[in-house]
């Protein structure tokens, strides 16, 4: 048997150093349509993916197997299941030999269809990387390309251009499986070189799509008209002076504080508590362009335990610096009901509930407790469908007794229920969507003191349209509780659809009655769990999703208006719900009085001394 090379990954930026060129938007086609290249190309690897592709990693990792196919242009695929997710991903992965030669400049074109039969991630997509590789040290790569994939066969092309020679037989193809457990299904694989005959943009590629992406998609004038409906509201200003007479000619100045609507990120203590210059811009940021804010890791249990000897010195210190800028704060998570996403001590209590539960108890005491007063919400239980060892052996039922526990300790906060059901996946329905209702309605049916269902949406490459955005949020909503969108990020490359996309779903979730926030999940790139999904990067240049985010919260969705009152002394509008300052300035003199903008809408009695004759 031939012994498979290692593919050893280079970063993307290492690859444009390298002077390499490609292309990477996928695109969703129907089965049996195929994207068609150009004539003049020569077939560089004339073997489809086949029983004869090595593999590396199995069986510790995993293993593939040949299936056939139907409804797609090729008749076989390779099956790659992962089992157990190694270190990198290139650890576990298939690949074989490119038998012909490539020269300096040559375009090649590459294409192959991919699906996710089975996934673990939490936008219900498999993933996968493909390299075209020398097959020794150092590894030099002729392109490296990342993709996810949902449950429909879906085509991916791109492009490369070699940087120098290499000799027949000298590079390779490696498709990695190395990721969370998952099963992917990979065929139709061809590679075409055309020398230097075309530019690398003359090809067809495919390109990251969602329904609704058009200009003039319907769906837009319904959601501006709901955004009107639901998140504006008449205000009225009547400047008079000490004797109740109207002051017509007065300048009112009408200002957004805070936005009602919980516009915000995942947030990080030690940052919030640093010193030095992005300490500085990421307390800027935060203060400037959020009004509700969720710890990222801070308050989870394992973090939690970690920081106990110090006293939560930097978590406790966050907190209140968050609350004193008048930042909402979210609390996550209380209990992650898995071994595997608790503290490892847990695991001594696997065969004993009672302790189990007593040491859950005491936790919730303890963090709830301790930061009682300074939190709008809580995550109570966090992804039950996939973490649900503690319910194995306790019961479902002790989650309705963990809601009412934290509410007897502290009545203030909001309480959710939050998973990653709902919103990804293009909008297919899932049995995992079904578990997310059911342990609502089952909490309701307890007793539960839940105030509110929070969605994660971490998108990938599949993009769920607007359109159905709003029919997803419709079912939730029917269960007559709180949403919130709790971690929204887009992990891709192709940053123009990641702004585009960005608008779009934050305008679909905007103009839904039943959501009162939206949460990032980051926004720098110096502190991100997948940075390409970042609004900021790390020198702090914003990106175009973050200038999409900026240009709604700040501009679009923000009130600052500023006006001369008439001769009744009145100033009339409308304006987005939230905290408000409203200046007055007569004559020479001023005064500022806080103003709350609510549904019901809003009038201020604004009282001037007349001014001297």
């Amino acid at each position: 048997m031939k012994k498979p090379s290692v593919c050893l990954r280079k970063s993307l930026s290492g690859c444009f150093r390298l002077g390499l060129f490609f292309l990477l938007t996928p695109a969703l086609f129907a089965e049996g349509d195929a994207l068609t290249p150009p004539p003049g190309g020569t077939q560089v690897f004339s073997q489809d993916i086949g029983s004869n592709f090595w593999l590396a990693g199995g069986p510790d990792f995993g293993e593939k197997k040949m299936i056939a196919t139907e409804g797609v242009p090729f008749t076989h695929a390779v099956e790659l299941r992962t089992r157990q997710r190694p270190p990198n991903p290139w650890e576990f992965q298939f690949g074989e030999t490119i038998p012909t030669a490539i020269h300096k400049g040559d375009v090649l074109w590459i294409t192959l269809w991919m699906r996710a039969t089975e996934t673990t991630n939490e936008s219900h997509e498999g993933f996968s990387e493909l390299s075209i590789e020398q097959n020794h040290s150092p590894f030099d790569k002729l392109g490296l390309f990342d993709f996810s994939v949902g449950n429909k066969w879906q085509q991916f092309a791109w492009t490369c251009t070699a940087e120098r020679d290499y000799a027949s037989g000298e590079t390779q193809i490696c498709l990695r499986g190395g990721y969370a457990p998952q099963v992917i299904q990979v065929g139709g694989l061809r590679i075409l070189n055309y020398g230097n005959s075309v530019k690398p943009s003359d090809l067809p590629h495919s390109k990251i799509t969602y329904p609704g992406m058009e200009a003039d998609a319907p769906w837009r004038k319904a959601a501006a008209e709901r955004i009107e409906k639901y998140r504006k509201a008449n205000v009225k200003v009547i400047v008079q002076d000490s004797a109740g007479q109207p002051l017509p000619g007065a300048t009112v100045r009408i200002e957004e504080q805070r936005s009602a609507f919980g516009f915000g990120s995942c947030v990080v203590a030690k940052l919030i508590e640093g010193t030095g210059p992005d300490n500085d811009r990421y307390r800027e940021i935060i203060k400037n362009s959020y009004s509700k804010v969720v710890m990222e890791n801070d308050l989870k249990w394992g973090d939690w335990d970690r920081h106990a000897q110090e006293g939560h010195k930097t978590t406790l210190a966050a907190l209140q610096w968050l609350h004193d800028q008048g930042i909402q704060i979210r609390g996550h998570n209380l209990v992650w009901p898995s071994w595997r996403n608790s503290p490892a001590g847990l695991a001594a209590f696997k065969h004993d509930p009672g302790a189990l539960e007593q040491h859950i108890e005491n936790h919730i005491k303890d963090i709830v407790g301790a930061t009682k007063g300074q939190l709008t919400e809580w995550d109570v239980v966090n992804e039950p469908y996939s973490n649900h060892d503690f319910l194995d052996l306790l019961g479902p039922g002790v989650m309705a007794s963990w809601f009412k526990l934290v509410h007897q300790i502290d009545p203030r906060p909001v309480l959710y229920l939050n998973d990653y059901a709902g919103l990804t996946e293009r909008g297919e329905d899932t049995p995992h969507k079904d578990a997310f209702e059911k342990t609502l309605r089952a909490l309701k049916a307890q007793g539960a003191p839940l105030g509110g269902l929070g969605i994660q949406a971490h998108f990938g490459g599949q993009l769920t349209g607007p359109e159905q955005i709003v029919r997803e949020l419709d079912r939730w909503a029917a269960l007559g509780l709180a949403i919130q969108i709790t971690e929204f990020d887009l992990d891709f490359d192709d940053e123009q659809v990641q702004a585009q996309y960005t608008r779009d779903f934050m305008t679909a979730v905007f103009s839904h009655p039943a959501v009162n926030a939206l949460l990032m999940w980051g926004f720098w790139e110096g502190a991100h769990w997948r940075p390409k999904a970042a609004l900021y990067r790390k020198d702090w240049s914003i990106k175009p999703n973050g200038q999409a985010w900026n240009d709604l919260v700040l501009k679009q969705w923000h009130t600052d208006l500023t006006a001369q009152t008439d001769a009744s002394g009145t100033v009339s509008g409308r304006g987005f719900l939230g905290q408000y300052q409203v200046t007055v300035t007569y004559h020479g003199a001023s005064k500022t009085w806080p103003l709350t903008l609510s549904k019901e809408g809003a009038v201020l009695a604004a009282t001037l001394p007349a001014a001297s004759p």
